[in-house]
């Protein structure tokens, strides 16, 4: 059998969303999120003193923190073919591998986007049900910020998303590609910025200036330059994971 982009698409949706790593990882990611914004207010409220909080700056920083769930979404995707050597019947089904390739990442986007826009909601309402009276009204805030840093931040969750599965097509192994992704996105960027203006250039730093809701500071990438950044680094992921999985053996 040889599926269409169209049928690979659809089966490669219906394989991940019986996949219950990936159940598990979309529903803790987004209660995770929830759980965690809930902290942050708690914490903004008590050293807010008798001030109103912003809760649109409050929540959008649980994103830092969310996005472990959508690499290991993106992870998952692509590694469980090989655990359990899936991978040799859907080569079999879809023996074109850039329809296959395409079909999951296709199917991995599907998810994603509602996950994210499902965790910044969350985020934004755990902050705002547990400020209550204290919490600045949103009116208020979407006029100082507008909507951006929100769209900002589902967009940034999709692409660490994409940018984790990318990664994870060469790497074969979760476990693998976990022990380059977290380090490059969690720990790298704080250790170089540190030591060199350029760690704003890595991805993380450039995608999280998609969320920020404050001014841009003098010298800053800004929203639209550090998306541009980090998209640049996804799409060069996905030249090297087509190219990997074109020429590499099942």
């Amino acid at each position: 059998m040889n599926l269409s982009l169209g049928h690979a698409v659809v089966a490669e949706t219906v394989k991940l969303r019986t996949l219950p790593a990936a159940l598990v990882t979309v529903a803790v990611t987004v209660a995770g999120t929830a759980g965690l914004a809930a902290l942050l207010a708690v914490a903004a409220r008590d050293t807010a003193g008798a001030e109103t909080v912003p809760a649109l700056h409050t929540a959008l920083q649980t994103v830092g923190y969310t996005q472990v769930g959508f690499v290991l979404l993106g992870v998952l995707t692509i590694t469980t073919e090989y655990s359990g050597g899936q991978i040799h019947a859907s080569l079999a089904g879809v023996p074109r591998r850039m329809v296959l390739l395409s079909g999951k990442t296709a199917a991995l986007l599907g998810a994603a986007l509602p996950t994210a826009a499902a965790a910044v909601a969350v985020a934004v309402a755990a902050v705002q049900l547990v400020l209550g009276e204290r919490a600045q009204p949103l009116g208020e805030q979407f006029a100082e910020v507008g909507v951006r840093p929100l769209a900002g931040a589902v967009a940034y969750l999709v692409l660490v998303g994409l940018f984790g599965y990318a990664v994870a097509v060469p790497a074969r192994s979760p476990v693998t590609a976990l022990v380059v992704l977290l380090p490059v996105l969690l720990l790298v960027p704080p250790l170089l910025d540190a030591v060199t203006d350029h760690a704003e250039y890595l991805p993380s730093p450039a995608g999280a200036q998609m969320y920020q809701p404050g001014p841009v500071p003098d010298g800053a990438l800004g929203p639209l330059l550090g998306g541009a950044v980090m998209a640049g680094w996804t799409v060069a992921a996905f030249a090297v994971a087509a190219a990997v999985f074109h020429r590499r053996d099942a």
